[in-house]
């Protein structure tokens, strides 16, 4: 099931891809940065990268490694595909469920949650400034060397897709294993 919303928005910058194949499910979600020039472009390219390296790599059994060996082929993608059109970004998250193991990688501020037992659970960080400054609080030199700290900015983020370089991700460091009736959600 997908969903989106343009609200007042000019154009949808958010990319998807979803596949399901005997006991292995993927979803890829990416949100172009609108503040920078080519969103739409740089999450387009981020998603069609990630379903790239999957399809070569299909049925990985460690995803945590494929995911981390991946986010440089996707960053560089897009750093490369939109870097001449001017600074461009996206976040992206993926999922894989492989029987019943749920793996993931999130760059940006888009996220996972799991579903399951009537609640539901965050399973990613959105990596921005207010969490960046929460994480290093008591690095009082870092902290110092940021200046003034305008609150208005906390949404910034730190780490996304095409930066040429990510500095923050997520994925998954313990096993979740997921159960019928359970769901996961991602959004941007």
């Amino acid at each position: 099931l997908v969903c989106s919303y343009l609200g007042d928005r000019k154009e949808q910058q958010d990319a998807i891809y979803g596949s399901l194949v005997k006991d292995q499910a993927v979803a890829i979600v990416a949100d172009g940065m609108g503040g920078l020039k080519n969103g739409k472009c740089a999450s387009n390219i981020a998603v069609k990268t990630m379903q790239e390296l999957m399809a070569t790599n299909p049925r990985k059994k460690n995803m945590q490694e494929f995911y981390f060996n991946s986010i440089k082929t996707v960053d560089s993608a897009v750093y490369t595909a939109c870097k001449s059109k001017g600074k461009s970004g996206t976040t992206i998250v993926s999922a894989t469920i492989n029987k019943n193991r749920l793996d993931w990688l999130s760059v940006g501020d888009s996220r996972l949650y799991l579903i399951k037992d009537n609640g539901m659970v965050q399973l990613t960080m959105d990596h921005n400034l207010k969490n960046y400054i929460e994480r290093n609080k008591d690095d009082k030199e870092l902290i110092e060397s940021l200046g003034p700290i305008d609150e208005t900015k906390f949404e910034a983020l730190t780490s996304y897709i095409g930066m040429n370089g990510v500095m923050f991700y997520d994925i998954n460091t313990e096993e979740y294993n997921v159960r019928s009736g359970d769901y996961i959600l991602l959004t941007t």
